[in-house]
């Protein structure tokens, strides 16, 4: 009889450990979905202010994340050391400060999604 209890017992501690793990991993994937969107909108809200100040008349939008900066959005060596110190001051940290050399919005966004467990 106690056998079965045992038995018992570890079955529903099985089964309620599975579900508390797959929560778990339900609510950690809609933190991270969280956190890139937002790292997303402040690298783009950086990227944004750095081309009003150009007084460049290029919209950008979530469709602009795969051009260059260089190329696509007229920044010069002055313009990507602004965006560094403006990221700094954003997320904390910034990629060129560690030597990458990132020429996307998007290589920007997965520099600090990788990165996310550091920034505050």
């Amino acid at each position: 009889m106690r056998y079965d209890k045992r038995n018992e017992f570890n079955l529903y501690y099985q089964i309620a450990k599975n579900k508390y793990t797959q929560k778990k991993q339900e609510i950690m994937k809609i933190l991270s979905e969280s956190d890139a969107k937002s790292i997303t909108l402040k690298v783009m809200n950086v990227v944004k202010t750095i081309i009003k100040q150009k007084d460049n008349a290029i919209n950008i939008d979530f469709a602009d994340t795969k051009k260059s900066l260089t190329n696509d959005f007229g920044f010069d060596s002055l313009d990507i050391a602004q965006l560094s110190a403006l990221l700094e001051e954003s997320l904390d940290s910034d990629p060129f400060s560690e030597g990458l050399i990132l020429l996307t919005i998007d290589e920007i966004v997965n520099f600090y999604i990788k990165n996310s467990s550091s920034l505050g």
